[in-house]
C-alpha cells in the first residue's frame, strides 16, 4: 500500500512538478480579446474590479468606436466599484457611470471621474486601432 501512495509523489518530484501551496491563487492575469481580423492581449492589474471581470469570462461583447480614441462595450451587468480607488493608468478600463469597458488605442488615460483602470494592452493595439465600425469580440482568459 505504501508503494502505491509514494509512487505519485516520486513521479511529481522526478518530472519537476510541484503541488500548489495552501491559499495560492492558480489563475491567469491576462485576457485575450478575439475578433475577426486579430486579437488583443491585455494584462490585468489584479484589482478587485479586474478580478470580477475575469470571473465572468468568457463572454462575447459588441464594441464600437468612441471619439476616435477608444473602443467601448457595455457589460451585461455593471461591475461593483463600491469602495474602490480610481487611481492608476492604463489603456484597458471600466467606466462606471455608463457600465462599459473602454479600450484606449490612441492614448493612455489616468483613472478618475468614474474611470477605473483594469490593465494594459500587451499586444494587438495596432490591430484594434485599425478596426472600423462596430464589431463583436470574445473575451476569454488567456493562458
Amino acid at each position: 500500500m505504501k508503494k502505491i501512495i509514494l509512487l505519485p509523489f516520486f513521479a511529481l518530484c522526478f518530472f519537476g512538478l510541484s503541488l500548489p501551496t495552501y491559499g495560492e491563487k492558480v489563475k491567469s492575469n491576462k485576457i485575450k480579446m478575439v475578433f475577426t481580423g486579430g486579437e488583443v492581449i491585455i494584462k490585468l492589474n489584479g484589482s478587485r474590479l479586474s478580478d470580477e471581470l475575469l470571473s465572468r469570462l468568457p463572454m462575447t461583447l459588441d464594441f464600437k468606436d468612441y471619439a476616435g480614441e477608444e473602443k467601448i462595450s457595455y457589460l451585461p451587468q455593471k461591475l461593483n466599484n463600491a469602495g474602490i480607488s480610481e487611481s492608476g493608468s492604463g489603456d484597458f478600463a471600466y467606466y462606471a457611470p455608463w457600465g462599459n469597458l473602454a479600450i484606449f488605442y490612441n492614448r493612455v488615460p489616468a483613472g478618475g471621474r468614474g474611470l477605473y483602470i483594469l490593465g494594459v494592452i500587451e499586444s494587438g493595439k495596432d490591430v484594434l486601432a485599425s478596426m472600423k465600425g462596430d464589431f463583436s469580440a470574445r473575451l476569454e482568459v488567456a493562458e
